[in-house]
């Protein structure tokens, strides 16, 4: 009854969030949109892609048939998965702590304020996170016919459930069930089965890791490579990716041949997740997270994962931790209670953590107007209306960086390339058969200074933040 009161609290909370702000697609958000849109298209071809996995475009999609707006749609996924996460949340510290301390470890994590945001945001995060830690509940309570199942839908969302299903088989082994060994993985594979499929046909061989891959040799993602083209094009585009492209294979490979300049990446990126923890943890906690570490399957994988999430990821953003957020701080209140510390402190202490802000709990609207603020881009969904509106071709090809735009419009996003002088990047459009290019203050740069002739679009009309200009 506790948990579903909590559950009813965080569920809420969100949602009232939700009502009262606004986005609008801008990315990786847009593309996961547009392949939802595909499996209510019925464009059941282009629903399997070897970057972007399927689950979370196909709830969505679900979900779109209940509320009608893809932005809502999208965002209560992420929502409706955020609220479920406190029962694997609370069992997880119920194994190593006690029913209180599993009780405020779960209304903690839940109302820390990266959480609260990932849990709104239209992207696959907050589903995988789900996922990933049921699968990780499951195993630790030995569960090892559900564990594989819950591992599997992760990686249907996102490639860390490969990761864990690989980091649990030792264990599995070590732990005298080998004879169980078979079955679990013949469960996952099953699981995953209809993507892998898909993919193997795409690619013509066999492959887990080709999102792996494509992100170990990513480079500068919009220079242009030796076939003419660039790494987005190949690997991101929804609609025409390079399903046979050099860059789906030969990762590990790739790492081994520039293992120097991978080390010294490695060592930059760790600097920035340090920042990136810091703004999460206070640098108390620490210690008190090493005491609650313990010689088991959870920190290992928390070693090895991060470790390998550091390394494959090109950016550091929370998001792609938000696993480790949970066995940090799980291991934060394992370590309170081999102190024999009382609950009460857990709450104190919580607290004063960074990512935690008490307004954020008891003012929502604050939260839902300073998300509008950062994520409503009002002048994408305008150009995409525009050119749905006036394209003369069903299917316009855009010329920009992100997928917003093409959202919006149906249309076909060609990136555009980097270093190239402005006849150059109209060439390549015309190599290309752009419609129209698309120049967005946010996408600007020292190197894309566009002002090419006759604007057939501009909004707002004095003071442009996204004007459309039309290739001849």
């Amino acid at each position: 009854m506790r948990l579903i009161v909590i559950a009813l609290i965080v569920f809420v909370h969100r949602l009232i969030i939700l009502i009262n702000s606004h986005l609008t697609f801008y990315s990786d958000d847009a593309i996961y949109a547009e392949i939802a849109r595909f499996w209510i298209q019925g464009k059941f071809n282009l629903v399997f892609h070897p970057t972007w996995q399927p689950l979370y475009p196909a709830l969505s999609a679900l979900t779109y048939l209940l509320v009608g707006s893809w932005e809502d749609s999208l965002r209560l996924v992420s929502t409706i998965a955020g609220t479920l996460l406190i029962f694997p949340l609370y069992f997880l510290a119920k194994k190593f702590t006690s029913s209180a301390l599993a009780i405020i470890f779960t209304f903690a994590f839940s109302f820390l304020t990266p959480v609260i945001k990932i849990s709104l945001f239209p992207q696959s995060d907050m589903l995988a996170t789900l996922l990933v830690v049921s699968g990780l509940a499951a195993f630790v309570y030995r569960r090892f016919y559900l564990a594989p199942l819950l591992f599997g839908l992760a990686y249907l969302t996102r490639s860390e459930g490969l990761m864990f299903f690989a980091l649990s088989l030792p264990f599995l082994v070590l732990r005298a069930t080998f004879r169980k060994l078979p079955i679990y993985l013949l469960i996952f594979f099953l699981t995953i089965s209809p993507y892998w499929l898909a993919t193997k046909a795409q690619a013509g061989s066999w492959s887990l890791s080709q999102k792996a891959s494509a992100q170990l040799k990513q480079g500068q993602a919009f220079q242009i490579n030796k076939v003419g083209t660039t790494w987005s094009q190949e690997v991101v585009s929804v609609k025409s990716p390079n399903y046979k492209s050099e860059y789906f294979r030969g990762g590990i490979t790739h790492v081994l041949e520039y293992s120097d300049w991978f080390w010294f990446w490695f060592k930059q990126k760790l600097s920035n997740w340090k920042i990136i923890f810091l703004t999460n943890f206070p640098s108390w906690s620490l210690p008190i997270i090493l005491i609650g570490t313990t010689t088991a399957f959870l920190p290992f994988g928390l070693l090895i994962g991060i470790t390998i999430t550091i390394f494959a990821t090109p950016i550091a953003d929370i998001r792609y931790l938000l696993w480790a957020d949970v066995l940090l701080l799980l291991f934060f209140f394992i370590g309170i209670k081999r102190l024999k510390l009382p609950p009460i402190i857990a709450v104190l202490v919580t607290l004063f953590f960074p990512a935690f802000n008490y307004q954020n709990l008891v003012n929502p609207i604050s939260l839902a107007q300073d998300f509008t603020n950062n994520f409503y881009r009002e002048e994408i969904k305008m150009a995409g209306e525009w050119l749905a509106k006036n394209s003369k071709v069903s299917e316009p090809k855009i010329m920009m960086r992100h997928e917003g735009v093409e959202f919006y419009s149906d249309g076909f996003t060609v990136y555009t390339p980097q270093g190239l002088t402005i006849p150059q990047t109209t060439e390549y459009a015309k190599k290309n058969r752009v419609d129209y290019l698309v120049a967005w203050t946010e996408e600007l740069s020292d190197d894309q200074d566009f002002s090419l002739p006759k604007p057939v679009f501009k909004y707002p009309e004095n003071f442009p933040k996204i004007i459309i200009y039309q290739i001849p």
